[in-house]
């Protein structure tokens, strides 16, 4: 699965999504982080509710766990 720039779209519905986020100058981290589709952002569960909408660059759908 390829990562969908935030410059192109956003998720189609809230919930979890994968996303690559800038932190500093040329720093890129990866994380999970919920999507609200009506308010159009992007932030942590509780207690993190950091609005990090300006700093997601892309994200994708979280994958399905490996399974045996």
């Amino acid at each position: 699965m390829d990562w969908i720039p935030v410059s192109r779209t956003h998720p189609y519905s809230s919930g979890e999504v994968l996303v690559t986020f800038q932190l500093g100058h040329n720093v890129y981290l990866v994380d999970i982080m919920t999507y609200d589709k009506d308010k159009k952002r992007f932030s942590w569960y509780k207690p993190f509710t950091r609005d990090m909408t300006d700093t997601v660059t892309a994200w994708m759908p979280v994958p399905t766990p490996y399974k045996k």
